[in-house]
């Protein structure tokens, strides 16, 4: 059967030549069984073509020559009143085209879908990884640059650091009992909400925890429940994630990562609000470092209903509390940003 059965019975008279030496001869061409068979004029075959292998030479042009596939040599003319069985061939070979298995497309489809796949897990994974294997092992040396590389990008929204000679052994003072000895306290004038922890243990105190407060523990119990809340993750992680891949890669191979890097996480960090520690870590916590839970908890709520939970340990606890400071070194203290 043809390709299509609408043509299975049509001849036309054409010119049937074997080589480019041969004469032309007056022939009929009709369409066989998935063939186009060529006759004489007495009905004898003279070429059996496949119609799978059939070509146009002169697309758009007539008369339509034929030949088979690759062989130019053998040639059939139909003329312009022959349109019919110009159409039918044509029709036929584009179908049988169609439904012919294209290995090119296959691997064409196969190689699409592997880049694909492998776009997706470079876009996916590949950031996360690079991210991951910076974090363990970038040096402490560089998280502190870091940490200090991005106090520097706040300072058009913070002011410059507050610093005074007669205050600066209360302040690492006060720094080393809660924070411990490798932590870093800055006190600036503006745009720190209470206290932000930067990368490196650096942590950025608002000067009114100073001035406003006439006992150091509410400082230093804001200091210690920052501190709880990034002791569960990596300040570096959210750094990077903000830097993006890039960022991250250059700060792996060079050491070093640009401040345009930095600044969207700069400027974001200290517009966030984020949620406190949870209340059982935080009297632990005071508990731990001795230091009364009350001054704190009327700093962050003076009616004491949020803070309940603090002011019922702080009234059952066996030991005296200690003060984070003692009273010259935090009337020192209260004076680093000259006010």
């Amino acid at each position: 059967m043809t390709a299509l059965t609408q043509y299975d019975r049509i001849e036309a008279s054409g010119l049937w030549r074997e080589t480019s030496a041969d004469q032309k001869r007056d022939v009929i061409v009709s369409l066989g069984d998935a063939t186009l068979i060529v006759t004489d004029l007495k009905e004898r075959p003279l070429a059996h073509w496949s119609l799978s292998a059939v070509e146009r030479l002169n697309p758009g042009q007539l008369p339509a020559l034929f030949s088979p596939d690759g062989d130019s040599e053998e040639t059939i003319e139909l003329g312009a009143t022959e349109h019919v069985m110009i159409d039918a061939i044509e029709t036929l070979c584009r179908a049988i085209e169609r439904r012919r298995p294209k290995p090119g497309r296959v691997r064409t489809a196969s190689f699409v879908g592997i880049f694909s796949v492998m776009l997706l897990l470079m876009l996916v994974w590949m950031p996360v990884a690079v991210r991951d294997y910076t974090l363990r092992v970038l040096p402490n040396v560089t998280r502190i640059e870091i940490g200090q590389q991005i106090a520097r990008l706040m300072t058009p929204y913070t002011g410059p650091e507050c610093f005074s000679p007669l205050s600066n052994t209360a302040q690492k003072t006060l720094s080393s009992r809660v924070l411990g000895t490798s932590a870093t306290l800055k006190i600036v004038p503006q745009g720190v909400d209470r206290v932000v922890a930067l990368p490196g243990q650096l942590f950025l105190v608002d000067r009114r925890l100073v001035e406003d407060y006439e006992d150091p523990d509410v400082l230093a119990g804001f200091l210690i429940a920052e501190k709880i809340r990034v002791s569960d993750t990596d300040i570096l992680q959210d750094v990077l994630r903000s830097a993006g891949v890039l960022a991250t890669f250059q700060l792996l191979t060079t050491g070093k990562i640009a401040d345009d890097a930095l600044g969207g996480y700069a400027r974001a960090r200290l517009s966030e609000q984020p949620k406190g520690p949870e209340l059982d870590a935080l009297i632990a916590a005071f508990e731990a470092q001795n230091l009364s839970l009350a001054p704190y908890a009327a700093a962050v709520d003076i009616t004491g209903e949020t803070t309940l939970p603090l002011l019922e340990a702080e009234a059952i606890r066996d030991n005296a509390p200690q003060s984070s400071l003692g009273d010259t070194a935090w009337v020192s203290l209260q004076g680093v940003c000259g006010g």
